[in-house]
């Protein structure tokens, strides 16, 4: 009796922390169970085996996966940009910040930014706040995204105010040191 032949989907944790070869291919389809995940050494992507008669759903969700994926790699690229531009263009990295914002926001991100551009940050305070409202902005906005709807809203609201107190904490201790 032969077996029938089967499929399987990439599935990368979209987070700041994922390497860039496992965002690559997030929603793969590949039929080689060679190619599928661990990767690399501390690899937290999986995957999913399917039929052949259901590849066209896939196929279709891998679309849409990708579409995420592409997304974070614009995010960090723009946080990239703008962590860069901090020494030389402020309303530059300002306004990549912004639009890396209104994709996600990551506190761990927030707390490396604060504490690897401490001094830079609180030498401008307008500067500080205004990333701060930025931040909190974004960070807000991330539980309204299709993602969380699968969050019980209290969860969601608790989450929600715990990560802006944060964000608050982490930019009012830099304007603390002026």
């Amino acid at each position: 009796m032969k077996r029938e032949s089967r499929f399987y989907q990439y599935y990368a944790t979209i987070h700041y922390q994922t390497c860039e070869r496992c965002l690559r291919r997030h929603g793969e389809i590949f039929t080689d169970p060679s190619l599928a995940p661990p990767i690399h050494e501390g690899c937290r992507c999986s995957y999913l085996e399917f039929s052949p008669d259901e590849l066209d759903y896939y196929r279709e969700k891998a679309k849409r996966m990708r579409a995420k994926a592409e997304q974070e790699l614009k995010r960090r690229e723009l946080f990239h940009q703008a962590k860069k531009l901090l020494q030389s263009d402020l309303g530059k990295a300002l306004g990549l910040f912004q639009r890396a914002a209104a994709i996600e926001v990551y506190l761990g991100e927030v707390e490396d930014l604060c504490q690897g551009d401490c001094s830079r940050l609180a030498r401008r305070p307008d500067l500080a706040r205004r990333l701060r409202e930025t931040f909190i902005y974004g960070y807000q906005n991330k539980f309204t995204k299709t993602k969380y709807e699968h969050v019980p809203e209290g969860m969601r609201w608790a989450r929600e105010s715990w990560g802006v107190q944060r964000i608050r904490e982490l930019f009012d201790g830099l304007l603390a040191l002026r």
